[in-house]
């Protein structure tokens, strides 16, 4: 057996395959960094918290979660109370995109679209230590069918509210309107029942809107996106991810979205 030091080429050729290799797994795994970069998430800070609280009070919200989720009844009673208070409350006008899902903006100026009452009703369920999903909702023209490619056009209707996890399971949540997800026969309904009894002319709430204009105006066969909040990153430029990414300017090219929200479409 001859042992020796190792040559040189051999190590050079070590090395470059290393690097190759590397290079190949970096490349891989490029689009999940990216995705997950670029992920968005109306997180809770310390001034949310403090104007929440400001908001249960004049609200006469509950103190605790826990007395919140004793049951599904203590759960819807609280969900409608929050809903009310928000769409009776928040004039519907349109506001700076900076200040998207700020909760003590909200408070002080009682104003904001469908997007920021959903994302003023998230943070507030958050808070009291409910699970929710956004939705961001579109239609097609004329009321007809909408057609996937139309999620890229930019003049057409699109609406945003989200769903709540219950004892019971997911029910959606008007922004514009004060209705719930929820039937006759006091169960409860996601988008997908929501839509299904909408197109069948079958859609009944135990919990009717008293307030607000139905999103299904703009038709009944709309498509919807769990966890996607802007196709073109228009709220959370400010103060989330894509300040990450500034060489990717203009932001405005990528979408706000959840990756974990994007997961129930499939």
């Amino acid at each position: 057996m001859v042992s020796g030091p190792i040559p040189k080429i051999l190590i050079k050729t070590d090395i470059l395959m290393t690097a190759k290799l590397l290079r190949r797994i970096l490349l891989s795994c490029l689009p999940l960094i990216l995705l997950f970069t670029c992920s968005s998430y109306p997180k809770l800070s310390r001034t949310d918290n403090e104007y929440i609280q400001r908001f249960a009070k004049d609200w006469n919200l509950a103190v605790s979660a826990e007395s919140v989720h004793n049951n599904f009844e203590s759960e819807f009673a609280f969900i409608s109370k929050v809903q009310d208070s928000v769409v009776t409350n928040i004039a519907h006008e349109q506001i700076p995109s900076k200040y998207f899902g700020s909760v003590a903006y909200y408070y002080n100026n009682r104003k904001g679209f469908c997007y920021d009452r959903a994302v003023l009703m998230e943070k507030i369920f958050s808070y009291y230590g409910f699970h929710f999903r956004h939705a961001f909702i579109y239609f097609g023209n004329n009321r007809q069918q909408a057609r996937t490619w139309d999620f890229f056009k930019r003049d057409l209707p699109s609406h945003a509210l989200f769903e709540i996890k219950t004892k019971n399971g997911w029910m959606v949540v008007g922004t514009n309107e004060n209705w719930l997800g929820i039937d006759q026969k006091n169960e409860v309904m996601d988008l997908s029942v929501l839509r299904s009894r909408l197109q069948k002319n079958e859609l009944i709430f135990a919990k009717n809107a008293t307030l607000g204009v139905p999103f299904w105006k703009d038709g009944i066969y709309f498509k919807y996106v769990y966890g996607l909040y802007s196709r073109h990153g228009d709220f959370f430029n400010s103060d989330n991810s894509h300040s990450y990414l500034g060489f990717l300017e203009p932001s405005a090219l990528i979408p706000d979205y959840n990756v974990r929200m994007l997961l129930y479409n499939f």
